[in-house]
C-alpha cells in the first residue's frame, strides 16, 4: 500500500504573502521531484545491488563511462547514509534510470528570479518539506519583469527504484528538470540528494572531504564559487559565497572572515548535503513559515579530511538578502560549540516532526 502525503496546505502559504521580511524572496532552483514509498523503512546498514542504465539522446556515443560515473555518485551517497553497495551479497536491489533529450523551449524568464522546479513529494524528511514550502511561497511575493525567448534546452530525467529480493517495487524516487547544460552528472547532484533524503541516515558515518592546498585557495574560489549560486535540500533559498551577488558590492576572495580558508570544500559540501538547518532569525520558532525566522540560518556538520584523521566540527552562518543567502561565516568550532548547535538543531528537528504529524 502506497501513501502520498500532501506537501503543505495552501492556506499556510498565505501566511508568507505580503510580509515584510529579512529573508530572501527569490525562489531557489530545484529539480521537480516525486517520491512514493511503501509503509516500510529501509533499515540502516542494508546492502544494495546497484544497476545503472539510461540514454543521452542528443549524443551518439556509448554511455558506459557515464553509467560508471553515476554508479560511483550513487554509491558514495548511499555509503554516506550508512548503507553498503555490493554485487554479490545484498538485501535490496536499486535501479538508477536516466534519460537526456534536447528540446527547443519557449521560456518565460523573470529578471529577478531563478527558475523553480519544486515538485510535490511524500518525503519523510520534514527538514526538506518545510524548505520546499517556504520556497514555493516566495514565488508568490516576488515582483518580476517577464521576458519570453526560444532556446535550446536539455530535459534530464532520473529515477531510483528500490526492489526487495522478490523483485517487488517498494520505493521510488523520480526527478526531472530542464537545463542549458547537457551534462546530467553536474545537474543531477541536487536531484539525487533530495531523493535520498527519504532514506534513513546514520549519524555515525563521518564523510571525508579533502582540504585545499594553501597555494590553490584563490584558484578554487575563482573556479568554483565566484559569481555562483548553490542550493541545498533543506534550504528554501539559494546560497552564494560571493557577496557581489547579494549586495552588488564586489570584494576579493580573501575578504572572508574565515580563519581556515582551506576548508572551502567542506563548507560547500555541508551546504549541498545538509538535510536539516537551524533558522535563527527569531528566538521563537513556533511558526516554521514565519519569513522572519529564515532571515539567518545555521548549518553544522562533522568531517574528516583523511581516512584516519580526527573529526572536525564545521558551522556555517548564512545571512539573508533579497536575492539569496550569503555565507557570512564558515568556521571550525570546538566540540562544546558544536554540541550546543546540535542540541538546538535536535529541538528544531523534533518540532518539525511534531508539526507534520497530522494524524492520530
Amino acid at each position: 500500500m502506497y501513501k502520498r502525503m500532501n506537501l503543505v496546505a495552501f492556506g499556510f502559504l498565505l501566511l508568507l504573502m505580503g510580509c515584510t521580511t529579512t529573508a530572501p524572496v527569490v525562489e531557489v532552483w530545484q529539480p521537480w521531484t516525486r517520491i512514493i514509498n511503501s509503509e516500510g523503512i529501509i533499515p540502516l546498514g542494508s546492502t544494495f545491488y546497484l544497476n545503472v542504465k539510461g540514454t543521452t539522446e542528443p549524443l551518439v556515443g556509448e554511455d558506459d563511462l557515464l553509467n560508471h560515473e553515476l554508479y560511483n555518485v550513487i554509491t558514495s551517497r548511499l555509503e554516506r547514509r550508512g548503507f553498503r553497495v555490493d554485487s554479490t551479497d545484498y538485501d535490496y536491489k536499486i535501479l538508477l534510470k536516466y534519460n537526456t533529450t534536447s528540446i527547443i523551449k519557449r521560456s518565460s524568464v523573470f529578471s529577478n528570479s531563478s527558475e523553480n522546479y519544486w515538485g510535490y513529494s511524500s518525503s519523510r524528511n520534514v527538514g526538506f518539506l518545510v524548505a520546499q514550502a517556504i520556497s514555493i511561497a516566495s514565488a508568490n511575493v516576488t515582483e518580476s519583469v517577464q521576458v519570453t525567448r526560444d532556446e535550446l534546452r536539455f530535459l534530464h530525467s532520473i529515477s531510483l527504484e528500490l526492489f526487495n529480493l522478490q523483485n517487488e517495487l517498494i520505493w521510488i524516487g523520480e526527478s526531472n528538470w530542464d537545463s542549458n547544460n547537457i551534462d546530467i552528472i553536474t545537474d543531477s547532484l541536487p536531484a539525487i540528494q533530495i531523493i535520498l533524503t527519504d532514506l534513513p541516515k546514520s549519524e555515525q558515518h563521518i564523510p571525508i572531504v579533502r582540504k585545499l592546498k594553501s597555494t590553490h585557495i584563490k584558484n578554487y574560489y575563482r573556479t568554483k564559487l565566484e559569481r555562483r549560486w548553490l542550493v541545498g535540500p533543506a534550504l528554501p533559498f539559494r546560497i552564494t559565497f560571493d557577496e557581489y551577488l547579494t549586495s552588488g558590492v564586489g570584494k576579493s576572495w580573501h575578504y572572508f572572515g574565515f580563519k581556515d580558508l582551506d576548508i572551502f570544500p567542506l563548507c560547500v559540501d555541508l551546504i549541498q548535503t545538509s538535510e536539516y538547518v537551524l533558522p535563527i532569525g527569531k528566538k521563537d520558532f513556533t511558526d516554521p513559515f514565519d519569513s522572519n525566522l529564515w532571515g539567518t540560518v545555521k548549518l553544522g556538520g562533522q568531517y574528516k579530511t583523511q581516512p584516519q584523521g580526527e573529526p572536525i566540527n564545521i558551522i556555517i552562518v548564512l545571512v539573508g538578502a533579497k536575492s539569496g543567502y550569503f555565507v557570512d561565516k564558515c568556521s571550525v568550532v570546538t566540540d562544546d560549540e558544536y554540541q550546543l548547535f546540535k542540541s538546538q538543531l535536535d529541538q528544531w528537528e523534533q518540532f518539525l516532526k511534531n508539526y507534520y504529524d497530522f494524524y492520530r
